[in-house]
Order: C-alpha cells, then sequence, then structure tokens
C-alpha cells in the first residue's frame, strides 16, 4: 500500500496530498511516501524502492546509537549498542517491509542524541559548535513527518524526566 502511494504521488507530481487507489490518503504523514516517490523519481518503480527507506534509517539509527553509547560509556559501549541492535530480531524484521516506523525509531535516536549532546556540551569549559539543540529539534521534526505528534512527545517526555531526575 504504501509503495502504490508513492507511486501515484510520483506520477501525478502531486507532493503535497497522498493518494491511494485515487483517494486521499491522510492517515499517516507524507515523509514516507516523500523520500520514496523520490526514489521512485530517481530510478524506477521497484521492490528495492519501495523498501529502501525503511533500513536506511535503521542504519542511521545504528549508528546514532553507537554515537550516543560511545558519549555516555566510551567506544566499545558504542560499538556493542549498534551490534545489539542491529541483529535484534524486530529490527531485522521492520527493515524488510515498507513501514513508516524506523523512520520514527531514527528520528527519536537523533533527537536523543542532540539530547545528550547538548547536556554533553554544557558541563564541558570548551565553547564547540552547539549542534546538539539542532539535531534534538530537527529529530523531533522528522518524528512529526514521519509518524505524527508521536516524535514531539517521546523526545520531550525522556529529556523532562532527566532534567527532573538530575
Amino acid at each position: 500500500m504504501y509503495g502504490a502511494i508513492a507511486r501515484e504521488m510520483a506520477e501525478k507530481r502531486d507532493w503535497i496530498t497522498p493518494h491511494f487507489n485515487g483517494l486521499r490518503y491522510l492517515e499517516k504523514p507524507p515523509l514516507y511516501f516523500w523520500l520514496t516517490a523520490l526514489t521512485f523519481v530517481l530510478f524506477e518503480p521497484s521492490e528495492w524502492a519501495t523498501r529502501l527507506w525503511s533500513a536506511v534509517p535503521t542504519l542511521g539509527t545504528a549508528v546514532l546509537t553507537w554515537r550516543i553509547g560511545g558519549l555516555l560509556y566510551g567506544g566499545l559501549a558504542g560499538v556493542l549498542s549498534a551490534v545489539v541492535l542491529v541483529t535484534n530480531a524486530a529490527v531485522f524484521r521492520y527493515t524488510r517491509v515498507a513501514a513508516t516506523d524506523c523512520l520514527l525509531v531514527f528520528s527519536l535516536a537523533l533527537s536523543l542524541y542532540g539530547f545528550v549532546r547538548t547536556m554533553l556540551d554544557q558541563r564541558s569549559d570548551a565553547k564547540p559548535l552547539r549542534l546538539g539543540p539542532f539535531l534534538f529539534y530537527l529529530g523531533m521534526a522528522l518524528g512529526v513527518l514521519s509518524k505524527g505528534l508521536i516524535g514531539v512527545v517521546f523526545p520531550l517526555f525522556i529529556a523532562g524526566l532527566y532534567l527532573l531526575a538530575i
């Protein structure tokens, strides 16, 4: 179904309103459909192009997991965290189907990576480039575009719990 929506978007060049069998499909936010339709335009509609945007965000999530683990607990912990993530059966299952869930998980990981960087930057005396807040908000924005308001609720809830605990 998601592949058909992206195909219609690419064929009609209507990037605003997703359609499924000619009817407006407003059940899901458009980020997955935009990315898949763009892949269809650049290459051609195919099975791999439909599934690509479930697999690529999972790779990004693994990289972000490695970075978060490395920042908090050292390089080995980061690598092991990423290995555990990519060898999980659920991750293997969901990266093989066309779904918006992997984009949401990537968005949440990006937002939390930005939060961790912000917290660690505030503790250091150096004045590094302040990418943390930008990544935090970018992750939330991508989360909203991929799955809805849950993309804002989870990061704010997790950050709020942390800030209450310290």
